[in-house]
């Protein structure tokens, strides 16, 4: 039962990381081309960090959710 559950709730999640994804990188983008500040390079680095944990997230989700 608590799997049937917990699969649901992946399913429910893997819009919101797609989401995350994509404004992540979006952010990334801009904070890079803003220019070469202390504050600027630690926001890009942030959102980078953030993107890699949501695509390392989505990875996983797709490897525990596959048809075998």
């Amino acid at each position: 039962m608590a799997e049937h559950i917990s699969s649901n709730g992946g399913r429910q999640l893997r819009p919101v990381l797609w989401l995350l994804l994509f404004v992540s990188i979006t952010a990334n983008a801009i904070a890079s081309s803003v220019g070469a500040t202390t504050a600027s390079t630690v926001i890009s680095a942030l959102f980078g960090v953030m993107a890699l944990i949501c695509a390392g997230s989505l990875v996983v989700d797709h490897y525990r959710h596959r048809e075998q």
